[in-house]
């Protein structure tokens, strides 16, 4: 029997049908308006919070959907595949995994190892935690929430274990701010906070380097060039465990500082003629559009995984759908090889891995 919708006749809808045909028309709209909106709306936070999967699940599910619509079934179905189109560029899907891997590192490649470490070794013995970071071996370390936390409060509290540090990591050149750390085996030639004049919270942490420096830049002397390496812990763009009140307020002045942050970046790359590797937890993921200050600047490390579907966030829980973790480097530096490292639940990010060397001189 064909559809009614196909006959000649004006199709009378149910209600069923009226809501699914206008569920995916507002799907598909929402698929065509986030990637203008996201980083440039502040409210766009609350939804960006969703993992990037939605953007298929939704209209698949829209589109499973479409057989109940009677009268409107190919209607549905075409605006569902419409909307699974229109978001394909947010899934989070890493299509380089199928092309050519790429080339093998060299000789004296560089071994980077990046990572989150959940409030420094607050929660567990910091022989193995120290232990676990030294089986990853790397050239250059690039660590983030070097601190405490104050569950009372709700603060971060600064932690000093630079002695530790050193007596752990012999030999290696070691700059911290606030709470970020990079460690190098390379001599450090220069090096400086991105300090920006962000908005301090009304209430909670006081301390001005957690907010206000979100980036570090350390240049490092890699025999006659000069890699220089930022070292990124963007803040969490919603405080979701805030009041609905102080949720809203709250959202603006990250949205606000999240904003300062990134320009910051963008405009020290962009005038900085060293080759860059820009790494950390970026609290940022693929279907978000923040990273739009970084286009015809860097090129994102993860053409170099050989994974499908990348995941840095949340290895603690069973929903490891985030990849927020991420690296991003300027011309020049090639990325032979990229991987995201479970830390077996000494934090809620995976480590990011990398190998990856600079370009010749005048090359």
């Amino acid at each position: 029997m064909p559809d009614p919708g196909t006959a000649g006749a004006r199709p009378r809808w149910s209600r069923r049908t009226r809501g699914l045909l206008v569920a995916a028309v507002l799907w598909l709209g929402y698929a065509l308006l986030q990637p203008v909106l996201s980083g440039r709306w502040w409210l766009m936070q609350l939804p960006d919070l969703a993992p990037p999967l939605v953007f298929l699940l939704v209209p698949l599910l829209l589109a499973a959907l479409a057989w109940t619509a009677r009268g409107a079934r190919r209607l549905v179905a075409l605006v569902a595949a419409a909307g699974l189109v229109a978001g394909a560029g947010n899934l989070g899907i890493n299509w380089y995994a199928l092309g050519d891997p790429p080339p093998p590192a060299p000789p004296g490649a560089i071994r980077v190892v990046s990572w989150n470490t959940s409030y420094w070794h607050q929660s567990e013995d910091p022989a193995d935690f120290y232990t676990f970071v030294k089986s990853q071996p790397a050239d250059v370390y690039v660590l983030q929430e070097y601190l405490y936390h104050d569950p009372d409060r709700m603060w971060m509290v600064e932690y000093d274990d630079l002695a530790r540090l050193r007596q752990e990591f012999p030999g290696y050149h070691i700059y911290a701010v606030g709470e970020l750390v990079t460690l190098s085996r390379f001599p450090i030639s220069a090096s400086r906070p991105l300090w920006v004049d962000a908005e301090m919270p009304e209430l909670g942490n006081e301390w001005p380097d957690y907010w206000k420096v979100k980036t570090i830049r350390t240049d490092l002397a890699v025999g006659d060039r000069t890699l220089s390496v930022y070292n990124v812990h963007l803040q969490v763009s919603v405080d979701t465990s805030a009041e609905p009140v102080e949720l809203i307020r709250d959202s603006r002045g990250r949205f606000d500082n999240r904003r300062l942050q990134y320009r910051a970046i963008a405009d020290d790359v962009a005038a900085n003629p060293n080759q860059s590797l820009v790494v950390g937890d970026f609290n940022t993921s693929p279907s978000m559009s923040e990273t739009r200050d970084f286009d015809g600047l860097v090129e994102d490390a993860i053409r170099a995984d050989r994974s499908f579907y990348p995941v840095s966030w949340q290895t603690q829980g069973p929903l490891q759908l985030w990849r927020v973790d991420r690296a991003f480097t300027t011309p020049g530096l090639t990325v032979h090889e990229y991987d995201l490292v479970d830390p077996r639940g000494r934090s809620d990010h995976a480590l990011q891995r990398m190998q990856l060397s600079l370009a010749a001189p005048n090359s």
